[in-house]
């Protein structure tokens, strides 16, 4: 039976309609904040800037908490981008000299200064069957190499080159590196056309494999390429820890197993590129030293030892 009188009724009806309009109310600025959320407070990590990831010489746009580089303002990023374009379309226009008569470059790879009297050391593999062979540095300088010793088992090659090197690596002497300890490999990888400019590529130590208490295999977590061959690996000192060969074959890894596996990429141990120089009486500088050096300053110091080898025939 309905309780009350009409003005009983009445004051129930004013409060449930009270009650809707505060719910309407409610959602409405619920919506409005969902379709105007609150703009973010100025310099917060969800602001967009230009960073320049001084280690390849790139500025790209991404959100501040993404910048693992230096923050510049639009004047500097569009600077740096205009003076790498420049130098690339000049290198790309470039003709090397006729080192070795009518032959050309065929093919690449990477090396670097063991010596500052201009040793270098590469893949056996980069330099097998040419009739030539050159490097390039960092300054834009192509010279003849001479291939003085190969170990086509362990995939190393000895060049001489004749001059004075800015640098040389070094190599970590304090046994094996940890796995999942970080890693930077600097060289010339392919990237649909012959590389001009040394890159860097950001791994992690996979494991060791081979020989026992000696290995063979130095497996690392990284983005390999063609053109990396003959790279070093270094640890956060930039030492040389190894010297990249080869890649999983990831497309043949897929077929067999039905797995899509990460990037591996594979490396000499620096032990047995250390015996390799000692056995052809190559005196090489060797260090203790553990850091924490960031990519850049890696970069810093790679880029005056490293180099790409071309092959010519």
């Amino acid at each position: 039976m309905e309780q009350g009188g009409p003005i009983a009724r009445a004051a129930n009806v004013s409060r449930a309609t009270m009650a809707a309009v505060a719910i309407i109310t409610l959602l409405a600025v619920s919506l409005v904040c969902i379709i105007h959320p609150k703009p973010a407070a100025a310099g917060t990590d969800t602001d967009v800037v230009y960073c320049y990831d001084r280690a390849r010489d790139v500025v790209s746009r991404t959100l501040a908490v993404d910048c693992a580089g230096e923050k510049v303002s639009e004047e500097e990023a569009k600077r740096i981008s205009d003076q790498r374009n420049a130098y690339l379309k000049e290198a790309l226009h470039r003709r090397p000299p006729a080192l070795f008569g009518s032959s050309r470059i065929v093919s690449a790879g990477s090396g670097f200064f063991v010596t500052l009297d201009g040793a270098v050391v590469t893949n056996n593999h980069v330099i097998a069957g040419c009739k030539g062979a050159s490097i390039e540095t960092s300054r834009d300088k192509i010279l003849p190499a001479a291939i003085v010793a190969v170990d086509e088992f362990d995939d190393l090659a000895l060049l001489d080159t004749k001059v004075q090197a800015p640098a040389a690596a070094k190599f970590r002497l304090t046994g094996t590196a940890r796995p999942h300890a970080p890693v930077a490999i600097v060289g010339y990888p392919t990237h649909g056309l012959m590389p001009i400019v040394p890159d860097l590529i950001s791994g992690h130590v996979r494991g060791y494999a081979g020989g026992g208490s000696s290995p063979s295999i130095l497996a690392v977590d990284a983005d390999v390429r063609h053109g990396n061959s003959g790279s070093p690996i270094l640890d956060q000192s930039g030492s040389v820890i190894g010297v990249v060969r080869a890649k999983l074959d990831v497309v043949k890894f897929y077929q067999e197993t039905n797995v899509l596996p990460d990037d591996v990429g594979y490396g000499i141990p620096a032990s047995i590129v250390t015996a390799f120089l000692t056995q052809h009486g190559i005196k090489y500088d060797g260090s203790s030293a553990l850091g924490s050096l960031d990519d850049a300053h890696i970069m810093d110091i790679a880029r005056r030892f490293v180099v790409r080898v071309d092959c010519w025939k």
